[in-house]
């Protein structure tokens, strides 16, 4: 468990600052050297307890928040089957009660057309006037 002066300079580095910085946000450093507080921060930083905190944090910031394209199937799947529903909050006995529902056909079905956007399923059509002469010219080899 660290103190809450550790945890400051814990969260400082987290924020970006230097050792030092850290250092003097956490810390009464105003009568201190640079280098007494540099050599301070450095022990600090070096500590196991701290550098244990350190990992946690950085490890928690890591973490994918962003679904990847297989989560995004996955999801849309359980819209399109009904076992993914939608929550609603409805009133029972005088108190909102949050419920999973399944969900709507409409939004079943956006849920397909999302997919099949997602994999390419669509083919675009486009007409164009072309009002230009141009020559192809295709050669055959015998190769």
């Amino acid at each position: 468990m660290l103190t809450a002066k550790q945890e400051k300079f814990v969260q400082g580095i987290i924020e970006g600052k230097s050792q030092a910085e850290a250092y003097r946000s956490a810390y009464s450093a105003e009568k201190m050297s640079d280098n007494a507080i540099y050599r301070e921060a450095s022990l600090l930083y070096s500590s196991p307890k701290i550098a244990q905190r350190i990992n946690e944090l950085r490890a928690e910031l890591v973490k994918p928040s962003i679904m990847t394209a297989r989560e995004r199937l996955e999801f849309l799947t359980g819209v399109i089957n009904g076992t993914r529903g939608e929550k609603i909050t409805e009133i029972v006995d005088g108190k909102p009660v949050e419920i999973e529902v399944p969900a709507s056909m409409k939004n079943r079905l956006s849920a397909i057309d999302i997919m099949n956007k997602m994999q390419g399923e669509y083919v675009q059509k486009v007409e164009a006037d072309v009002k230009r002469e141009f020559t192809i010219n295709i050669e055959l080899s015998d190769e």
